[in-house]
């Protein structure tokens, strides 16, 4: 991510992660990188960065739901969400919620908005 943009989103409360639901490759000289495995890679370079940034709330938005078999795709990362996360392969990350969305149709936009809020609400409490 670059130690630039990590100083920048140390003044943020919570973070949000968006992952191509089919996964991706960055080029051809990158290899390919499930949605599992870029969660795992963001959060791998939070806790090298910073630890205490490494743990704020995260929201975890999977996008392009609008692909055919993405449906598929999600409902694998939703059950993986849902199971301990320390067996899960998500790591230590504790997700607020975990949003479908299709940037491209502006499905669950809506959702992903609302759990922000509720997100920063519950943090704000807590402060």
């Amino acid at each position: 991510m670059g130690h630039r943009f990590l100083r920048h989103i140390e003044r943020t409360k919570i973070l949000l992660f968006v992952v191509d639901v089919n996964g991706f490759q960055l080029t051809a000289d990158h290899p390919f990188r499930s949605g599992v495995e870029t969660v795992n890679i963001l959060q791998k370079e939070l806790e090298l960065y910073s630890e205490e940034l490494a743990m704020r709330p995260c929201i975890l938005a999977v996008n392009k739901l609008d692909i055919d078999g993405a449906e598929e795709q999600f409902n694998r990362l939703r059950r993986l969400f849902e199971m301990d996360n320390a067996s899960s392969g998500m790591g230590r990350r504790q997700f607020h919620s975990l949003i479908g969305i299709s940037a491209l149709r502006k499905q669950g936009l809506l959702e992903l908005s609302q759990s922000l809020k509720q997100c920063y609400m519950d943090v704000t409490l807590i402060e």
